[in-house]
């Protein structure tokens, strides 16, 4: 017997395979946006720079496809709180 927990499988593993997490290098160290850039910096990321938000960070943890794009869309704009589930263990065990 165990005290560790178990872990949960929301989705199924195909499903869970169109989720494509961002590794490696060729990222922008501000906004996490996959790229080829000359100072590891977006476009994007070097306007608001330019506008004072330098301060501001943000982490990507997966690609946004068009997978991705129909979670967010059922996520944020339907409602469906449950989805808030596929990214817990991951989400705390990156930024902890």
């Amino acid at each position: 017997m165990s005290l560790k927990s178990c872990k949960v499988d929301y989705i199924c593993h195909d499903c869970q395979e169109n989720f494509k997490l961002i590794s490696g290098n060729g990222f922008c160290n501000y906004c996490g946006r996959l790229g080829t850039f000359k100072i590891n910096i977006c476009n994007d990321c070097v306007k608001w720079n330019q506008k004072g938000w330098s301060w501001f960070k943000s982490r990507s943890m997966y690609v946004y496809n068009d997978f991705m794009s129909e979670y967010m869309k059922k996520y944020k704009f339907n409602g469906d709180y449950y989805l808030r589930k596929i990214f817990s263990d991951e989400f705390f065990s990156f930024f902890m």
